[in-house]
């Protein structure tokens, strides 16, 4: 349906029907006393152009069109344009392109509040300065150009279905920007010399970052979740070298999904971000997945969201080589993210990131292939949460540490002590409780009471106190370097 439908009827009569563009633009030139807006150029408004139109070239005077329709596609191709040309609050049904290697624009070309029903497509030419906001969901596709500046979302903001940038042929300083700037999904991909892009306080529902590769710069700052009904939110960077990237005030934890997979983020700075609990290994909802990564994802959530009930085909996916592959890809996410934390001095989340990279870890090995790897990662996991946790093993010492002393009394009249509540006393319990904790220190002298036997217990004991005492001071001193 035409944007002309919502021209409202007792303003429709104030429209001009325009079937022939040039000769419609020379008329106008040709006036003695053209209507011309602030800045010198020629304002047209209120006109509805009928017919496809090709821009030509313009060095005489700037055009301003305001609040006009334009109903077929219009072209610019091969145009030179050495002044102005703006477009405000207007509407094209079609397509709106700019191509050609000859397309050059020497002044400013400027979208402001812009619909466009099927697609803004860029595939060639030279920019010098563009700002630019779409409204009504439009679609924008930048394939090539050159520009010396592009600001999306400059004219106080916008609402685009979705922001495709393929830096392959991009050349130019891009910013997509606007505290009011909606943006259903952000997609850019590739690399080429002299780019750069940075993401300044939007509104996304789905950023997606493929197969890029940062050499210039890329900044996202102040990113904020827009939830969509029937679309989750999402935050995706696959295959990716991000370089130096510089993320401030991002929050990836309001994003219901956050895959990171098979890219580069070591040297990239974080600055007052809030982290997901949990960061996938998919390449997101916009790249495309063959049957089997849907099958791979299936299985994931069958494992990190068990049923209540045992489901042994669960199970058998945990030593599946494509699960298993899965899991190391997530490790490494999770380690370099720990080492640029750790660069950058921010204890609290290098500890975090070390423990979900020690839990990648062990879901990414077998039992049959690694059991001393695995036994050694769950034995940390269990009694430390590796290192994140004083309670557990300050827990741990405390019970297995009971286990063993019951062992002592029971199996070898340990002081003549026994488990009897008939023969209880507080001369006796207070022997006990003396003794119970005169033994978890590691450091105490051999007693002539452990002979035969009973000295492995004590060995036992000793080596169980270090290593829950030394885990619970791993812990309380984590905040310290």
């Amino acid at each position: 349906m035409s944007f002309t439908h919502r021209i409202p009827p007792n303003e429709l009569a104030g429209y001009s029907q325009i079937a022939d563009f040039n000769i419609f633009i020379q008329g106008e030139l040709q006036k003695p006393n053209p209507v011309k807006s602030f800045g010198g150029s020629l304002l047209i408004r209120e006109k509805i152009f009928t017919a496809p139109i090709e821009f030509p070239s313009n060095d005489a005077s700037g055009l301003r069109f305001v609040n006009c329709f334009f109903k077929e596609d219009v072209l610019f191709f091969n145009s030179v344009w050495d002044v102005n040309l703006s477009f405000n609050q207007c509407f094209f049904d079609k397509r709106l392109t700019l191509n050609g290697n000859k397309t050059k624009f020497n002044s400013e070309l400027n979208f402001v509040e812009v619909a466009v029903g099927i697609q803004f497509l860029v595939i060639q030419g030279e920019y010098s300065d563009c700002k630019w906001t779409f409204n009504e969901n439009t679609t924008v596709n930048i394939s090539g150009g050159t520009f010396q500046k592009l600001n999306i979302g400059y004219w106080g903001g916008g609402n685009m279905k979705s922001v495709w940038i393929n830096f392959e042929k991009v050349v130019g300083d891009i910013k997509v920007t606007g505290a009011k700037t909606k943006i259903e999904e952000l997609h850019f991909s590739h690399h080429s010399p002299n780019s750069s892009i940075a993401i300044e306080d939007i509104n996304v529902n789905c950023l997606s970052i493929y197969r890029y590769r940062n050499i210039d710069g890329l900044r996202i700052w102040n990113l904020k979740s827009m939830k969509m009904d029937g679309l989750p939110t999402e935050l995706s960077i696959a295959e990716s070298y991000l370089g130096k990237a510089e993320f401030y005030s991002v929050d990836f934890g309001s994003f219901a999904k956050v895959n990171i997979v098979n890219s580069h983020l070591a040297d990239c700075s974080f600055v007052n971000v809030r982290w997901s609990v949990t960061i996938g290994s998919f390449k997101g909802r916009r790249i495309y997945r063959e049957d089997e990564d849907i099958k791979v994802e299936s299985m994931i959530k069958r494992i990190e969201h068990p049923s209540p009930v045992y489901d042994a085909e669960a199970e058998q996916f945990k030593v599946d080589e494509k699960v298993l592959a899965y899991y190391r890809n997530q490790r490494e996410t999770y380690r370099q993210i720990k080492y640029a934390l750790s660069k950058q001095g921010d204890v609290v989340n290098e500890q975090k990131f070390h423990s979900l990279e020690m839990r990648a870890h062990d879901r990414s090995i077998t039992f049959e292939k690694d059991p001393g790897t695995k036994l050694i990662i769950g034995f940390s996991h269990v009694f430390s949460d590796f290192g994140l946790s004083m309670l557990r093993p300050f827990i741990g010492l405390v019970i297995i540490h009971w286990l063993m002393f019951a062992i002592l009394i029971m199996l070898f009249n340990y002081h003549n002590l026994s488990f009897s509540i008939a023969q209880a006393s507080n001369s006796a319990f207070e022997s006990a409780f003396a003794e119970y904790f005169r033994l978890m220190n590691p450091l105490r002298r051999n007693e002539k009471e452990f002979v035969g036997y009973s000295t492995i217990i004590d060995i036992a004991m000793r080596v169980w106190a270090s290593y829950m005492i030394y885990n619970f001071v791993r812990a309380t001193r984590r905040f310290i370097k």
